[in-house]
């Protein structure tokens, strides 16, 4: 299966209480070609993973409205 090209997409926006280190990192982890991921142990080591700021918050704030089905 073939998958057309399309640009990334910012995780910023959808991920609106994560620091930009987090984005960072969650960006990373996210890519398309296995090869270029951080590996799991190397995900344990980033500060960010680890970083507890922004303070935790309640799960309907982590997702901007109009994202989630109604």
């Amino acid at each position: 299966v073939e998958f057309d090209a399309c640009p990334p997409q910012p995780l910023g926006p959808l991920v609106i209480t994560a620091s930009p280190a987090a984005v960072s990192m969650m960006s990373s982890m996210l890519g398309l070609d296995p090869r270029k991921r951080p590996s799991a142990s190397s995900v344990l080591t980033m500060n960010s993973y680890w970083d507890e700021s922004p303070a935790p918050v309640p799960c309907g704030q982590l997702i901007p409205p109009g994202l989630l089905p109604a």
